[in-house]
């Protein structure tokens, strides 16, 4: 079986335009395709025991904003009116403020 045929998964990150650049500038650099080049250093980073690990309150919060991202997402794709999805999409903005504010210790206003 080809590598082709081996890696049917694909998964997609969003970029800005300077980091897509900077991605295509490294792959080039070594000869490789932007994709092969993320593949092979993403696996390396998480293969290096070094990087410093996330602590429990740092998963904490990413598990939490992920869910209120996909809270969004559903409630963009289902609403009854765009003026109900906007609603919506307003509070959970809000509460990734007040989440970003308690995790930094700030005061919430």
């Amino acid at each position: 079986m080809s590598e082709k045929r081996k890696r049917q998964i694909s998964l997609k990150c969003r970029l800005s335009a300077q980091e897509q650049q900077e991605i295509q500038s490294a792959a080039k650099r070594v000869g490789m395709s932007p994709a092969s080049f993320l593949r092979q250093a993403t696996l390396a980073a998480s293969r290096d025991h070094r990087l410093s690990a996330q602590k429990p309150e740092q998963l904490l919060l990413r598990d939490l904003i992920a869910e209120v991202e996909r809270i969004g997402h559903v409630t963009r794709k289902r609403a009854v009116t765009k003026a109900d999805a906007d609603r919506v999409t307003d509070q959970l903005r809000r509460l990734l403020i007040l989440i970003f504010r308690f995790h930094r210790g700030e005061q919430a206003t």
